[in-house]
């Protein structure tokens, strides 16, 4: 069932930054591993990006807080509304090389509380 929730997206492009939101159904031990985001560039380098209970993902209806909320990280938080939103920013340590493309592999604790990768973004060249 993981390897049918894995999700690639194309980029083809140089990438300065990825804006990663994500959220789960349910709340999970904080650092519990949902999955990660491997990106892929042109000449063949990989970079992982740990998804995370608590530092890159909240339950939408929680209200414990994050992990951590350093300049690389921010909560969206909808007024009225229980969701709320983690939002990883990375920037890339390669980027005069062309990123191929972006996936999203599962961890088993990503089915456990309804992991739901939201919006990935990239600022590209």
């Amino acid at each position: 069932e993981l390897a049918a929730r894995r999700l690639t997206l194309p980029v083809k492009a140089r990438c300065r930054r990825l804006q990663v939101a994500s959220a789960s159904g349910a709340a999970a031990a904080p650092g519990t591993p949902l999955g990660q985001v491997v990106l892929r560039y042109a000449d063949g380098s990989v970079e992982r990006l740990p998804l995370r209970a608590g530092q890159e993902a909240l339950a939408l209806e929680s209200t414990e807080p994050p992990q951590s909320l350093d300049p690389g990280r921010w909560l969206i938080e909808r007024e009225g509304e229980p969701a709320r939103v983690l939002v990883r920013e990375w920037a890339s340590p390669h980027p005069d090389q062309v990123l191929e493309e972006a996936s999203f592999l599962p961890d088993v604790g990503s089915l456990e509380v309804g992991f739901r990768l939201l919006a990935v973004t990239a600022e590209v060249d």
